[in-house]
């Protein structure tokens, strides 16, 4: 039984899940995080422009002459232990011709922060009922016009911020309005204020109150992290509706409307987040349980990838 500050104890359902070893290299637990077991990535596609501008008629000052070659690819998740977020843009490229001349090099820029996106919400059609959750990337490299375009791609080198944790707990409440706060964790209490369920369609409002210092809370699956932000030892991985036999929803319906949205307000050293949501399928009416997987210690890990022998269009 848990209890929140304002109301009577809650029972909720607690369930601790610790990474697997094989998150890591297999003879030290500890060593470094080796991608190898849980990533593949792989080209879908190669493009190439070319494009001529009329000097004298041109609205736009640019070069008279520009090519481009890009790459499409995607990484597909092997092995999900331990991810919590991707940030799915390539950093550090290095890619190099045919020869092994480096023809392209686009190094990792100063920003703000990074966004991460739940590596759980890569969820691709392939038709016919088929899916997979492999998280899509592409690569623009302008081509300089005085050199001779490359016949093929021997090497492409680049990377990928992820976000992760090794100690995972989930905690269950009841999709149902009550007027009791209830702790999932030290430093995060939430109020089931709206759940309705009807054959086809459900929506929802929840409020939580936590310490940022603490925890880091989204219901979105979505995470923004500024530069030299060191992470609260607590991180709400991921928010599902679960369905009669613990099933999320959005997995078990082929297809359907989701929406949401968070909003937040700072109130005495505390966080004030009300989520609000809706859905349309055929499995929506089946709505029981809200999961709620919480992160600990959570961290971020660049992991590199390379891709050899990309074939590249001829005209």
């Amino acid at each position: 039984m848990r209890g929140g500050r304002f109301g009577k104890p809650f029972m909720v359902i607690v369930c601790m899940c610790a990474a697997p070893t094989l998150l890591w290299a297999q003879e030290d637990v500890n060593g470094p995080w080796d991608p190898v077991e849980q990533f593949e990535p792989y080209w879908e596609s190669v493009t190439f422009t070319a494009r001529l501008t009329n000097r004298a008629e041109q609205r736009f000052t640019g070069p008279d002459t520009r090519r481009l070659l890009s790459v499409y690819g995607a990484v597909r998740q092997i092995d999900k232990t331990g991810l919590i977020g991707v940030e799915a843009r390539p950093r550090n490229t290095v890619v190099l011709d045919q020869h092994g001349v480096e023809i392209y090099r686009a190094e990792d820029q100063p920003s703000l922060g990074r966004c991460y996106q739940a590596t759980d919400d890569f969820r691709n059609s392939l038709g016919r009922g088929r899916w997979n959750d492999d998280i899509p990337f592409y690569v623009n490299m302008p081509m300089d016009p005085n050199r001779d375009y490359p016949t093929s791609l021997s090497r492409m080198e680049c990377s990928m911020a992820f976000l992760v944790a090794d100690t995972f707990e989930e905690v269950e409440v009841p999709f149902a309005p009550d007027p009791t706060w209830v702790e999932l964790t030290p430093g995060l209490e939430i109020l089931v204020e709206e759940a309705s369920v009807e054959e086809d369609a459900y929506t929802y409002r929840i409020r939580a109150i936590y310490d940022p210092e603490i925890v880091a809370y989204s219901a979105e699956n979505r995470w923004h992290i500024r530069a030299n932000e060191i992470l609260p030892p607590i991180l709400v991985a991921k928010v599902e509706l679960l369905n009669v036999v613990g099933k999320p929803i959005d997995r078990v319906s082929v297809s359907g409307r989701f929406s949401g949205g968070t909003s937040r307000r700072g109130c005495d050293g505390l966080m004030i987040a009300t989520s609000t949501g809706s859905g349309s399928c055929g499995a929506c009416g089946y709505v029981k349980m809200i999961r709620f997987t919480l992160a600990f210690d959570p961290y971020e890990e660049k992991v590199p990838f390379v891709l050899e022998n990309i074939p590249v269009p001829s005209f």
